[in-house]
């Protein structure tokens, strides 16, 4: 390393933080600023000719609100699934691994939530519900989805949990054929909605 000849490692930045009473990443930090002005100084030139990308005000707006709505119902889900597995709605999964039981609560507090059916978010939801991704014929696809009556109320909260598939395996990330735009923001602010209707209903959870 004294001789240019190899960079700061992960597993070298952790034993000399240690002896010498450093931060972890302390190494690895200053090695990333070294890397990059290598870079700068090799390739600078090259860089300069890249033209940068000019994304417009309405899609970056639309990409802002679309992050933290996908944010908000991620971290809504997450503190979700912590108190299922904490209230007895848990299972065994692959290797014991403990997973809640979305089925068991969604049989359990179906017909205790009020879902508010005027909600113009959760209109669109009932007319054009969450597409489940799916694997067939050696290529990744769309089921076709059907509209939910209004009495369905288990079927609002299966929804809630194909979105939080959807988001949490990549179903979504970077899928343009997936829908636009705003669908995909109404999917997550009615599923936001309904789940928070579910807390609300589920007193003991």
């Amino acid at each position: 390393m004294v001789r240019g000849r190899r960079g700061i490692s992960a597993d070298t930045d952790l034993r000399l933080a240690r002896y010498f009473g450093l931060s972890e990443g302390y190494w690895l930090r200053l090695q990333n600023a070294y890397d990059m002005m290598e870079a700068r100084h090799d390739a600078g030139k090259d860089i300069a000719r890249i033209k940068p990308y000019l994304m417009g005000h309405q899609e970056r707006s639309t990409r802002m609100t679309l992050e933290k709505e996908a944010c908000e119902y991620f971290m809504l889900v997450s503190r979700m699934e912590y108190a299922l597995k904490n209230s007895g709605f848990v299972k065994s999964g692959y290797g014991d691994a403990a997973q809640p039981d979305w089925n068991g609560f969604i049989n359990y507090i179906h017909d205790k939530v009020e879902i508010n059916l005027e909600d113009e978010d959760i209109k669109k939801l009932m007319e054009e519900p969450a597409r489940r991704q799916i694997y067939k014929d050696d290529k990744l696809d769309w089921s076709n989805s059907q509209r939910i009556v209004a009495t369905g109320k288990k079927e609002h909260l299966q929804n809630c949990l194909t979105i939080r598939n959807n988001l949490f395996h990549g179903g979504k990330y970077g899928d343009r054929n997936a829908g636009n735009a705003g669908r995909n923001e109404y999917l997550l602010k009615a599923a936001k909605k309904i789940l928070t209707a579910a807390i609300t209903a589920a007193t003991n959870v």
